[in-house]
């Protein structure tokens, strides 16, 4: 065949006909229009698609009208065991039907050590057949450092195995800073590697109007950076009904973007029976919208007793509802030795369940023994009062200047006076205006701080009621 018309009249283009005629690789020059009408349709044929898909087939991957197709379908199902997904394989990529399928899947397998996850992977990705899968490896562990999670991310994102680590590295470290968390992202979530990273925070920042927190948020959870940011924030308001909270909430815990909005907010709602506190308590922590809420009511019932406090307290303290309640008292009971003591002081005030018990034991007793009381009795007062629990050793040393300022003064620093300080503990031991001074680092004739005030006339009303 010296012109182009047998190919013309068996159905190809004047330019593929052109195409076709010149390629090195297509053999089948020398056949008549009824011959290649023929070799068309037994292609078709034998792959279940109509002649046209052949003919495009032929002109992208010209050595594909050589090949004994039947021949190559039955020694790729003798490799992968399934008909219909090697033709797949094929109609994707027509060089697919050139390889020694045995041999690409020892040499892979040898290189990965899953057969099942390489088959998998080259049937729904057949382009990863041809590659050298042990220079691909050796390439990326080169940047990454480490050998078994460059192949777990190349199984878990075939086209992993393809990039140029180098220059995804350097991309991505351009635009958030952080080469280390850039490379672990990667091999957590290999498909990271491909996106286009300026596109996606110059969309995201268009969104939520802050650079920083928005590279933050994509460190923080990878996904964030292929979300459609205007609808998600679409979603939410249409739940929450405040689009500003909802892009602070969604920065702080990018992962809520992921989540079905009305849904979680209506399980919440059949958990705590108050909407309005549910949609109020996952704006302000986020984390909220991802727990299991009805396991959790459960759970703390079965160690507090009384649902509708624990209730109360989830909604409280938004991250009482995180905790394993069973460790948590085992942990204070642990401390305080009086496990019921500690179950009223928690519900009284969930908060107290997030401090450093230990810490607070043993700074709060040494606090304790420069006023007289014993560990017995600090733990009473803290199970008493839990928010105590929280002031720091600062704010008490303050407390303590205002004791010996009102002894200075005539009173006598007995049990009474330590008495009404407790009463009045959540008064500011500081001086106003000042950044956290007590008396003592302030010149005479500074204003008196709150405690000081209230403590005074306490103390001179319980003289006058005792004279």
């Amino acid at each position: 065949m010296t012109d182009t018309s047998e190919l013309v009249s068996a159905g190809f283009s004047q330019k593929g006909a052109e195409r076709l005629l010149s390629s090195p690789v297509f053999y089948r020059k020398r056949k008549n229009a009824e011959q290649l009408r023929s070799i068309i349709q037994n292609i078709s044929q034998t792959y279940g698609w109509d002649e046209e898909t052949t003919r495009a087939l032929v002109l992208k991957h010209p050595v594909f009208a050589n090949y004994n197709h039947t021949r190559v379908i039955q020694d790729a199902i003798r490799v992968y065991g399934d008909e219909k997904a090697v033709k797949r394989a094929i109609l994707k990529s027509p060089r697919f039907a050139s390889y020694d399928h045995e041999r690409v899947v020892r040499d892979a397998t040898a290189v990965y050590g899953d057969e099942k996850a390489v088959k998998r992977i080259i049937l729904k990705r057949p382009p990863f057949a041809g590659l050298d899968h042990a220079r691909a490896v050796r390439d990326a562990v080169s940047i990454y450092g480490d050998e078994q999670a460059v192949k777990k991310a190349i199984l878990k994102c075939p086209a992993f195995a393809s990039r140029d680590h180098d220059a995804v590295v350097k991309r991505a470290t351009a635009i958030y800073g952080d080469e280390k968390a850039v490379k672990r992202i990667i091999m957590r979530f290999p498909a990271f590697a491909g996106f286009n990273h300026e596109r996606v925070v110059r969309e995201a920042v268009a969104v939520y109007g802050d650079e920083e927190a928005v590279k933050k948020a994509i460190l923080k959870a990878p996904h964030f950076a292929y979300c459609n940011h205007a609808k998600v924030i679409g979603r939410a308001v249409s739940v929450f009904g405040d689009a500003e909270a909802v892009k602070k909430a969604l920065l702080r815990y990018p992962v809520l973007c992921s989540r079905n909005f009305a849904r979680v907010v209506q399980a919440a709602t059949k958990v705590y029976k108050d909407e309005e506190a549910v949609k109020r308590t996952i704006l302000d922590y986020p984390p909220f919208a991802s727990i299991n809420h009805q396991r959790f009511i459960d759970n703390a019932t079965k160690a507090y007793g009384d649902r509708d406090a624990v209730r109360r307290g989830a909604l409280a303290c938004p991250s009482f509802s995180n905790l394993d309640h069973s460790r948590v008292l085992r942990e204070l009971t642990a401390v305080y030795g009086n496990a019921e003591a500690v179950k009223t002081a928690i519900l009284r005030w969930p908060y107290f369940v997030s401090l450093d018990h230990h810490r607070v034991f043993r700074e709060k007793t040494r606090l304790g023994r420069l006023v007289g009381l014993s560990s017995a009795e600090v733990i009473q007062r803290i199970l008493e009062d839990p928010p105590i629990a929280s002031y720091s050793a600062k704010r008490y040393i303050a407390a303590l200047d205002i004791g010996r300022n009102l002894t200075q003064e005539g009173f006598t620093p007995d049990k009474e006076m330590l008495g009404i300080f407790f009463k009045r503990i959540r008064k500011s031991p500081y001086i106003p205006g000042t950044n956290r001074k007590r008396i003592s680092q302030c010149p005479p004739g500074s204003s008196e701080p709150p405690l000081l005030k209230d403590m005074r006339r306490m103390l001179k009303n319980a003289q006058v009621c005792r004279g």
